[in-house]
Order: structure tokens, then sequence, then C-alpha cells
């Protein structure tokens, strides 16, 4: 993925306690929004409804998406300038981003820092992101390292690309519990950029680390013209 900047603030996380150093007022409607599909996500896993609930859901949820489909976009990059990582305004493409958007339902939202020297992404997943029992599916995990080792290549001052990553699982990652993931660059090769990161739980656990490769790109790779770029 590539390193793109910067993060809008967050809104108040599906189990209803505040994402750990981010604000709770403020939030926009359409975060409100993703917030509460997030709530229905998370509670429609398994559940023990009904059939009739369930599909009093899906009727309501099918006329929703009919309702909201006229106004979709193509791209989270429309009418934007697109992604910078020296200068400019990334908050239009950041607000729905996979990982990191508050009005993006499918982002947990993962909640980033940056420092000098490193960055520090913080996250909690719950049920719908469930794999093994009570625990994180992996490639979950290794999403958001992607993202938190993109925003270490950005350090280096280049809007980077992924080129390659490796993630070592240690252990088996815990759903509902505070995660920080940081990470850093190891060394910069021209257009190279080599970052690492860990994932730690709130007991102070790593439950995994990661390496990654990034390529520095043009910046013209993240503007939109009508499509995407590949």
């Amino acid at each position: 993925m590539a390193a793109e900047y910067d993060d809008p603030p967050a809104p108040a996380r599906s189990d209803g306690a505040a994402p750990v150093g981010w604000p709770t007022d403020g939030a926009t409607p359409a975060r409100r929004a993703a917030d509460a599909v997030r709530s229905l996500m998370r509670t429609m896993v398994h559940s023990a409804a009904p059939a009739g609930l369930i599909e009093e859901i899906a009727d309501e949820a099918t006329r929703l998406a009919a309702e909201l489909a006229p106004h979709a976009r193509t791209s989270r990059y429309e009418d934007t300038p697109g992604a910078t990582v020296r200068s400019g305004d990334n908050t239009a493409i950041m607000e729905t981003h996979t990982v990191v958007g508050p009005a993006n339902p499918m982002a947990p939202p993962l909640v980033l820092e940056r420092f000098a020297d490193r960055v520090v992404g913080r996250v909690r997943y719950t049920l719908q992101y469930e794999g093994p029992p009570g625990m994180l599916h992996g490639g979950y995990l290794g999403t958001a390292f992607d993202y938190v080792l993109a925003a270490a290549s950005s350090l280096s001052g280049q809007l980077c690309m992924t080129a390659s990553m490796t993630v070592n699982y240690r252990a088996a990652t815990p759903l509902n519990t505070d995660l920080l993931l940081e990470a850093r660059v190891e060394r910069v090769e021209g257009r190279k950029v080599f970052t690492i990161a860990t994932c730690v739980t709130s007991d102070g656990s790593v439950t995994a680390d990661a390496t990654g490769l990034f390529i520095a790109v043009d910046p013209s790779r993240y503007q939109f013209e009508g499509r995407i770029r590949t």
C-alpha cells in the first residue's frame, strides 16, 4: 500500500469506548453511520436472533444500500488532489481508508501517531475480525502491519508502495484488547525503504513482528484521473 497522510481524528469505538489517544466529540454523520454499521457487523456475526428479525434487518439493509447507491463514488481519491507525504492535506483520502478511516465501516479503525523516528498505531479488534476462537484473524493483523510499515516508510520523505512484507506470528493476538503496533525505518537505499514493526498487547506481550520493503514512487501514481493507476 502507499504511505498516505494525514489521518483524520477517529470517532468512538464500536464497543462504546474511546480510541486510545483520540477525542470522541465532533463526529460527522458519515463517521456516525460507519460506527453504527460496525456495531451491526459485530452483532450480526454468529447471531442467535430469530430468522424473522434477521429477515427484517436484511430488508432494511437492502433498502438503505439502494438509497445510498446513487451517491456512491468509484474511489476515495475522487475529487481530491491525490496522496502526498511532504505537503498538502490528505484528510479527505484518509477519512474512508480501509485501516484507519473513521468513516469506513470496514476499518477498526486504527489510530496512528507519528514521531520523528517512528510511528505508533493503536487499535482494538472485535468479533467481526475473529479467526481462531477469541483471537484475531492473522490476515487483519497483516493488513495493519502493512499500514504502519508504510506509514514508517514516509519518514524517509518519500511516497512509497509495498514491494514485499514478512510477518512473523509469535502468538495468537486476542480480540477486544488494545494493541500497539510500532514501526520505524531500518535503512534507506535509494528508492528502497526498509521498515520493521512489532505488535504488542496491553499486557506487554509481543504477538507478532514484521519487516517490509517499500519502493518510492512518483506521486502521480496516487492521483485520481477517473481510474486507479496500476
